[in-house]
């Protein structure tokens, strides 16, 4: 009788955490925790951000943009506490407090055997953080409100930008020492910063022509290609032709990867390449071959 009681207690407590955590809006994860020794280190961090964003959760490093609507008249946004232990292995603990430092959930202990720091941090974040699947984390409050104040640009896009002001950097140095009227010269500047919706959509950002060069492709319905660059440590993915995000290798050997559409991992399975990312709760397995 008595362990039955303190079952339901128990349970009650954990529900209440529950309840108590969908009335935010937000989790932050820290950009370096007290047992790294650099800022997101092992990409670990951005690994803690993927794997709360699979499990429903709105999650920013705080290294990052933040949203303008954080904290914003009331506290809105739960601080991600990562705790790590163990001599001959290491214990990974994480937990959500809010801004009054009142813990509303903790995971249960992962314990990682791997004899490397990366391989058994990495390993340890995803076992720990499987708890939160329990959660079933859902923000009870107004979405509605715009999180950001202005428009974020596609990665196709920033990386286009980034080529027209080197181009637009060539051609103000072009025309220096050149005897010129004034008002064409403010053309010419004007016309290299002068970027259409058309420019965005250049050939730059599409696929290689020749098929050689893509290390990887889905030969199903999504389309994605792969291409690495010569370290093998990065590579640009490719949704029909049109460049949409990139991956960039962590120290256990696990790609992480940013694209327009979905934040993921990706890793290499025998002859093949696997990506592997959430969407509403269910993760989406992509395998592609050479």
């Amino acid at each position: 009788m008595k362990k039955y009681i303190l079952l339901v207690v128990l349970s009650c407590f954990y529900f209440s955490g529950a309840q108590s955590v969908n009335d935010y809006k937000y989790v932050i994860v820290n950009n370096q925790y007290d047992f790294q020794n650099d800022a997101n280190e092992f990409r670990l961090n951005e690994l803690m951000v993927f794997e709360l964003k699979k499990y429903g959760f709105n999650a920013y490093r705080n290294s990052e943009r933040l949203p303008a609507d954080l904290n914003r008249g009331s506290c809105n946004a739960l601080q991600l506490k990562v705790d790590k232990s163990g001599m001959l292995w290491t214990d990974i603990e994480a937990r959500l407090e809010n801004c009054s430092g009142q813990v509303l959930f903790t995971t249960e202990v992962a314990r990682a055997r791997q004899k490397t720091f990366d391989k058994a941090y990495f390993s340890g974040v995803r076992e720990a953080f499987k708890s939160f699947e329990n959660l079933n984390y859902k923000y009870n409050g107004d979405s509605d409100e715009e999180e950001f104040p202005t428009q974020l640009l596609t990665i196709a896009q920033e990386r286009e930008l980034e080529k027209k002001n080197k181009v637009k950097e060539s051609n103000v140095s072009k025309n220096i020492g050149v005897e010129t009227d004034i008002d064409s010269t403010n053309e010419i500047i004007e016309e290299s910063i002068e970027i259409t919706t058309d420019d965005l959509k250049g050939s730059s950002n599409s696929l290689p022509e020749s098929k050689t060069d893509i290390d990887f492709k889905d030969t199903s319905s999504t389309g994605y290609a792969l291409k690495f660059d010569d370290s093998k440590d990065n590579f640009e993915i490719f949704k029909e032709e049109v460049l949409i995000g990139t991956g960039r290798k962590t120290a256990a050997g696990v790609y992480l990867i940013t694209t327009d559409s979905f934040t993921g991992i990706g890793f290499v399975e025998g002859e093949n390449f696997i990506i592997e990312y959430d969407v509403n709760g269910s993760t989406q397995r992509v395998v592609m071959t050479k």
